[in-house]
């Protein structure tokens, strides 16, 4: 791992995790109080008043039931204090005494991301000095200007050009001792037929870098009438699109300072708004805005707020920055609850849809900065403004679309953490559908069970069964090693529905019966880690004397699943076939079907298939 200072070992690394109790350095930031082997506090990660925050000293973990976050030692001081993996590694280092030797890298030691750090650097110097000193970077230098981007953002950015030629950067990085599998799995050239070629020609170049400055991907516009209009880098092991953000590294102090994000949709809207001040802008990659962004920006912001165009391109973004939330099946629908205004985990989303198809540049040469301040202010809640937008997409002067809308509705409420929250959007539903305010409540309190707390209800009535069977297993794997050899051998990904839950039983099962603890956290990203330490920490649901049986009925029942989803596949597929049309293809579904029938037949006496909608 490499520190500014050198080479951080590994075995370095281990002995400072070792060394590092979470309970003592997370009750450095929170009160925590034991209960039982656990213990448990307010979140430091975001506003609560019910402790939901979890510590286990025995697997040095920590999960956090309200927001999400969870992880080891390491994740812990880079959430709480802003850091990056060496920082951490050093601060914690520091905090128990423990001295780093640091290791020189040399050139022939360099890891495959250093080198690729190091050959965008050379990539962005070299696209620089086309921009600014060539006959040819002269084309770029009056597209600029045309802009009204001054060379101090210009620079301050590192803006650079990709002449047209086919091959100058990748003759260039291979004087340097590039070669050209570095360079392809850089994204900087492209394989073809006839050899290798820049994938970067005749376009304006803006570097994508990560938190720390440095240039991890590219993205380039072109200058003329040819298609892409924009093009980025291709995904690599440096550079993951929907984690990353354009301009963060620059915009994170001020963003910090402001407690808000602003986020655009493209390069120039980030240094347009930059250039007049506004220096708390960031940009999507050609994606729309994710749950992992929402994560990122989380670490510097109390508020993010989403600036869109009023044009028609401008309204299917806005409308694709919603479709994350339907990944979430609900009412289990974590981004919404993350989306509430008045919610608990410490982020709030709102929309600026900018008027008369203006992006910010035109708005702001039209109606100035301070406009834009006043539009900033106005922002709307996102949950209001996706609300509105599914309402929007039903003609409610017909009564069974105005009753689907409602439906609609009352699944997103529900998603709210808070009564008062869920009567107010109650109260602004029935205005808007036209229907009896008390009527509708009813309904809601009908579907939703009014007088416990509704989210809860919800998630229990409609909680997917699938999802709380692949739950349970994961829950048991990573507490229980022992259980996994009974994991049979053909059971593998196509049991899960969730990727999530797939990419980690995958895990699990390499492991066999290894301990799942805060080391085994160092292979995983992020997101992964976060869903590991929710389902180890999460409370259990069986008696421990009863676990074997548990287990099995468990596996039995992720198989009588998976049949089912392969019959109802199988039955309607054999719907849209004509019998005698396509008989061969027709007899060989339908015996498929009747073995498969048999295979579900024989689970059942095998043992217990549970039916999770009454546990």
């Amino acid at each position: 791992m490499m520190s500014f200072k050198g080479r951080i070992k590994e075995e370095d690394i281990n002995s400072i995790r070792e060394r590092s109790n979470i309970v003592d350095v997370v009750s450095d930031y929170v009160a925590l109080k034991k209960k039982g082997k656990l213990f448990w506090g307010l979140c430091p990660f975001h506003q609560e008043k019910t402790p939901s925050f979890k510590v286990d000293p025995s697997t040095q973990l920590f999960h956090c039931f309200g927001c999400g976050e969870g992880g080891n030692v390491f994740t812990f001081a880079m959430k709480v204090d802003h850091l990056d993996f060496p920082e951490a590694v050093e601060v914690l280092a520091e905090r128990i005494g423990y001295r780093i030797n640091y290791e020189a890298v040399k050139p022939k030691e360099a890891s495959k991301k250093d080198r690729i750090f190091e050959a965008n650097r050379l990539a962005m110097l070299f696209y620089q000095y086309i921009l600014q000193k060539t006959r040819e970077g002269e084309h770029g230098r009056t597209y600029l200007k045309k802009r009204g981007l001054n060379d101090d953002i210009v620079n301050r950015y590192g803006l650079g050009l990709a002449p047209q030629s086919w091959s100058s950067l990748d003759d260039y990085l291979t004087k340097k001792g590039f070669s050209k599998t570095e360079l392809l799995e850089a994204g900087l050239v492209i394989k073809g037929s006839k050899g290798y070629y820049d994938r970067f020609r005749g376009r304006l170049i803006f570097p994508i870098t990560d938190l720390r400055g440095r240039v991890i991907a590219f993205g380039g516009r072109v200058l003329g009438t040819d298609e892409p209009k924009y093009l980025n880098s291709p995904e690599t092991v440096l550079y993951h699109k929907s984690s990353t953000l354009y301009g963060l590294h620059l915009a994170k102090n001020e963003i910090v300072r402001k407690g808000t994000a602003l986020v655009v949709e493209g390069y120039t809207d980030v240094l347009t708004l930059a250039q007049v001040g506004i220096l708390n802008v960031v940009a999507t990659l050609g994606t729309a805005f994710t749950a992992e962004h929402i994560e990122l920006i989380r670490r510097f912001a109390e508020r993010v707020i989403l600036v869109f165009d009023a044009d028609a391109a401008g309204i299917k973004a806005a409308e694709s920055a919603s479709s994350y939330l339907s990944e979430f099946r609900l009412p289990k629908m974590e981004a919404l609850r993350d989306l509430e205004q008045t919610n608990t985990s410490g982020i709030d989303v709102r929309v600026i849809v900018l008027p008369q198809s203006l992006d910010p540049a035109d708005f702001i040469a039209a109606q100035g900065a301070e406009s834009f301040h006043k539009l900033v202010d106005s922002a709307e809640p996102f949950f209001d403004f996706y609300l509105t937008r599914e309402i929007n997409k039903y003609n409610i002067n017909e009564i069974r679309q105005k009753e689907q809308a409602a439906l609609v509705c009352f699944k997103l409420i529900a998603t709210l953490d808070h009564p008062a929250s869920q009567k107010e959007y109650l109260s602004r539903v029935a205005q808007r559908l036209e229907f009896d305010e008390e009527a509708l409540t009813v309904k809601y309190n009908a579907i939703y069970k009014k007088g416990s707390a509704i989210r809860g209800e919800a998630r229990a009535t409609v909680l997917d069964p699938q999802e709380k069977a692949e739950r349970s297993l994961l829950h048991l794997s990573l507490k229980y090693p022992e259980v996994r050899n009974r994991i049979p051998a053909e059971m593998d990904e196509s049991y899960f529905v969730s990727p999530a839950h797939a990419q980690l039983f995958t895990v699990l099962k390499k492991m066999g019966e290894g301990k799942f603890d805060a080391s085994a956290l160092d292979n995983l990203d992020i997101k992964l880690a976060s869903k590991a330490t929710e389902l180890l920490l999460a409370e259990p649901e069986y008696e421990e004397e009863k676990l074997p049986k548990y287990f099995d009925d468990i596996l039995i029942t992720l198989k009588d699943f998976r049949y089912r989803r392969q019959i109802n596949k199988l039955k309607a597929e054999l719907q849209t076939l004509k019998s005698q049309e396509n008989k061969m293809h027709y007899d060989a579904l339908f015996e498929e079907l009747i073995a498969l029938e048999a295979k579900r037949r024989g689970l059942r006496q095998a043992g217990t298939v549970i039916d999770w909608r009454k546990t």
